[in-house]
């Protein structure tokens, strides 16, 4: 379309339809493959409620590219960081190992250390008997704690 504006204008509108008729999951899939309409609030509700899975999908659309910026970087971290902690939390330290080979070990350049630590982790009974998570809570309260991290990621980053 020659108007770039006149067609993000029409995008928008269409996603307002959907979602004012019900069709939410379509109003998603719209924003997401337009790139043009990022809902915070749909992702933050992800975040928090553990579809991290979702969350990174949805963010993939307007955010290709895991290692292009600072913002985008820590953002993806979060989001594997945490589907590691929640399924150490569920004691599933089989699936915990996938998400470190196939998830973190990207972001094992930026942070050397990641992935010893990580298997340490991954190692325990129990995760929070190790020192560095005595305190760690339920993973909502803790996808609570890191939202205004992820937030302020995605707000920053001049590719969204």
């Amino acid at each position: 379309m020659a108007d770039s504006a006149a067609y993000r204008r029409l995008i928008s509108s269409v996603i307002k339809l959907l979602d004012s008729n019900n069709y939410h999951e379509s109003a998603r899939t719209l924003e997401k493959e337009s790139g043009f309409v990022f809902n915070l609030a749909y992702f933050e509700h992800c975040f928090l409620t553990g579809l991290l899975e979702e969350a990174e999908d949805y963010l993939a659309g307007f955010l290709p590219y895991i290692h292009e910026n600072a913002y985008c970087i820590n953002v993806y971290f979060e989001l594997n960081w945490q589907k590691f902690m929640d399924v150490l939390d569920q004691g599933d330290r089989i699936e915990a190992r996938r998400i470190l080979d196939e998830d973190l070990r990207p972001f094992e350049r930026y942070e050397p250390d990641l992935i010893v630590s990580a298997s340490e982790l991954a190692s325990l009974e129990d995760f929070r008997t190790h020192e560095a998570f005595r305190n760690y809570g339920v993973p909502e309260e803790e996808r609570r704690e890191r939202l205004e991290f992820v937030r302020t990621n995605l707000e920053a980053n001049p590719s969204s």
